[in-house]
C-alpha cells in the first residue's frame, strides 16, 4: 500500500447514483459546504452515468469519486475501463462514497460516512491507497460474484420492494433484505434439502485450500482438474471480503495477492440461524458447510439454472460461469485511521 496526499477541489470530481439509498436532493449542497469548487454529477440512469464518465475522463488526473452501493462501484469501474485510455491502476487513486444499501467495498476503505470523508479531503490529510485485484466474468470486472441463495435473496428483495411500497424507502434496505430472506428465500428448495449439484473446475494455475485454523495448503490440482463436485446452495468468488452490511462472505479474499477467494457453501436454515454471528463476521469454520480456496481461474457448473449476481446486482440465472483474476487492478483511496 502507498500513501499520497488527497488534494482538495478542484482536483476532485464526484459522480453519484441518484437512485442509491443515501443519495438525496441535499447531497450536492452538502459536498459543496466542504468542497465548494468540486464538480458533482448526479446520474438518474445508465445513459447519464456514461455521459458523465466520458466528460470526467477528459481530465483523468483528478481524483474521481463515485457514490452509491456495490453495484454502483462495479458499474463505475467498468465504465472507466470502457471509456478510459489506461489501466485502472494507473489512475491516481479512485474514491468511493458508501451511499448505497450494503456498501461492502466502501466499508473496507472506511468511506461509508460522507461527512467524515469530505472533512478528510477538505483538510488535505494523507490518505492511503489500497490496491485490489479484480475478477473478470461475463465481460465485466467485479470484486465479488456468486450463484445460489444469496442471489436468490436479491431477487426476493426486488420482489418485496415491488409488492410492499414501505420497503421502497431508501433507508429500509437492511429490513427489506431480512424480510425477503425470512419470508421467501428461507423456504426455497436450495435451503431445504434440495441444493444444486455443482462441479468446479480449475482453469488456472495453483490452488490453495484455506481456513482459519490451518496454514494455506497448496493442493495437487492441475489445470482441468475438479476442485469440488457435490451439493451446494451457494458458490462464488471475491477479491474483497465484505458483502454489504459488513457481512464477510469472503474472509480470505486478500490473503494472497493475485488470487481470489473461492467459497462453496452447503448450509441449512438451522445452521445459518444458529451460527449467524460467526458467519456474518467471517469466522465460522465447518468443512461440512463451508469450503474455501484461493484460485486464479475457475469454471462453475450447476445442475440447473441458479440465480446469479455480480457486485450485488441480480443478473438473472446461469448454469455455468467462468471467473478469472484480471490483469486489471484498482487503487482505492483508503480513509482508515492507522496508528
Amino acid at each position: 500500500m502507498s500513501y499520497e496526499l488527497i488534494t482538495p477541489s478542484p482536483d476532485i470530481v464526484f459522480t453519484l447514483n441518484k437512485n442509491a439509498a443515501r443519495v438525496t436532493n441535499k447531497i450536492k449542497r452538502i459536498i459543496h459546504q466542504y468542497l465548494p469548487e468540486a464538480d458533482v454529477y448526479l446520474s438518474n440512469d445508465q445513459d447519464e452515468a456514461e455521459s458523465h464518465i466520458k466528460s470526467i475522463l477528459k481530465n483523468p488526473e483528478r481524483h474521481i469519486f463515485t457514490g452509491g452501493g456495490d453495484g454502483t462501484t462495479y458499474n463505475f469501474l467498468n465504465m472507466i475501463r470502457k471509456y478510459g485510455n489506461k489501466n485502472l491502476n494507473e489512475y491516481p487513486g479512485l474514491g468511493l462514497l458508501g451511499l448505497g444499501t450494503g456498501n461492502g467495498l466502501a466499508s473496507e476503505v472506511n468511506s461509508h460516512n460522507l461527512e467524515y470523508v469530505l472533512n478528510k479531503i477538505k483538510s488535505g490529510n494523507i490518505a492511503q491507497t489500497k490496491e485490489y485485484n479484480l475478477i473478470e466474468t461475463d465481460n465485466c470486472l467485479v470484486h465479488f460474484s456468486t450463484l445460489g441463495v444469496d442471489a436468490q435473496v436479491l431477487n426476493d428483495f426486488i420482489e418485496v420492494k415491488d409488492k410492499y411500497p414501505l420497503f421502497r424507502k431508501k433507508r429500509l434496505g437492511l429490513p427489506a433484505y431480512l424480510f425477503a430472506y425470512f419470508t421467501k428465500t428461507s423456504h426455497c428448495d436450495a435451503l431445504n434439502k434440495k441444493p444444486w449439484e455443482v462441479r468446479i473446475i480449475n482453469e488456472g494455475d495453483a490452488v490453495y485450500s484455506v481456513s482459519h485454523s490451518k496454514e494455506p495448503k497448496l493442493l495437487e490440482i492441475n489445470k482441468g482438474d475438479i476442485i469440488y463436485e457435490g451439493p451446494a446452495n451457494l458458490a462464488g468468488v471475491g477479491t474483497a471480503s465484505n458483502y454489504g452490511f459488513n457481512f464477510k462472505v469472503f474472509p480470505f479474499a486478500r490473503q494472497f495477492k493475485d488470487f481470489m477467494n473461492l467459497r462453496i457453501v452447503n448450509i441449512s436454515n438451522t445452521e445459518f440461524i444458529t451460527h449467524w454471528y460467526a458467519l456474518w463476521t467471517g469466522k465460522y469454520e465447518n468443512e461440512k458447510v463451508l469450503k474455501d480456496f484461493l484460485v486464479k481461474k475457475v469454471r462453475l457448473q450447476f445442475s440447473k439454472p441458479a440465480p446469479f449476481q455480480t457486485g450485488g446486482d441480480a443478473k438473472g440465472y446461469r448454469e455455468e460461469i467462468v471467473y478469472e483474476i484480471s490483469e486489471q487492478k484498482v487503487k482505492l483511496i483508503d480513509f482508515t485511521e492507522h496508528k
